[in-house]
């Protein structure tokens, strides 16, 4: 998935926030929070502030959003595509995809210094950066054994793998060859979810 492919619809996306509500029966209707030019997000730990990506610079980069003082704050400023932002459990560091390298990569930034670092160097296709719980391993995938997906005979190929943070101890999970993606860690570490495609359907591991 380059990021032009997975980014096409995204200029007309908009954040909206859905308002849960206890009372049965309610109807619930979406807020819209910000324009036209966001899509990937999360929630910061303390559950203040989104995280998102956006082209209203010209290009991807990953921006910050304060709910109640509605600050935003540009995170990262690139010539390349930030996009995907996951933060860490602590609140401290953002993982997110970047093409600056000429390759989807993950990346960390440290929201202190604001100094982003490479974490993987797949020189292929990495994507769908998640946290484990703990916070010390970060979990994607990635297209390194398969990285001409264009031309490969069999097909796309996307591998889940595990990290530790400063980009040491790489482990293969899956080891199938298929189409896997949206890896993320059960609560406690011990699981993890993934998508696995399978001919024209997909199924949830």
């Amino acid at each position: 998935m380059t990021v032009s492919a997975h980014h096409a619809a995204a200029l007309v996306a908009s954040l909206s926030i859905l308002i849960v509500n206890s009372l049965a029966g309610q109807t619930i209707e979406p807020g819209k929070l910000m324009g036209t030019v966001n899509e990937e997000c999360s929630w910061s730990p303390d559950g203040k502030t989104i995280a998102f990506d956006s082209i209203r610079s010209g290009r991807l980069n990953i921006y910050t959003w304060r709910i109640d003082t509605r600050e935003l704050k540009q995170i990262t400023t690139t010539e390349a595509n930030d996009f995907t932002p996951e933060w860490s459990p602590d609140g401290k560091q953002i993982a997110f995809v970047s093409d600056r390298t000429g390759h989807n990569e993950i990346f960390l930034i440290d929201l202190n210094d604001g100094m982003p670092r490479q974490v993987t160097k797949d020189n292929s296709d990495a994507i769908h950066p998640h946290w484990s719980p703990d916070g010390r391993r970060v979990i994607y995938c990635s297209a390194r054994d398969n990285p001409n997906q264009a031309s490969a005979p069999e097909g796309k190929i996307y591998e889940i793998y595990t990290i530790k943070a400063d980009g040491s101890d790489l482990r293969q999970i899956t080891h199938d060859k298929g189409l896997n993606t949206h890896p993320s860690f059960s609560p406690d570490g011990r699981q993890i979810l993934f998508r696995k495609v399978l001919g024209e359907t997909s199924e949830v591991l």
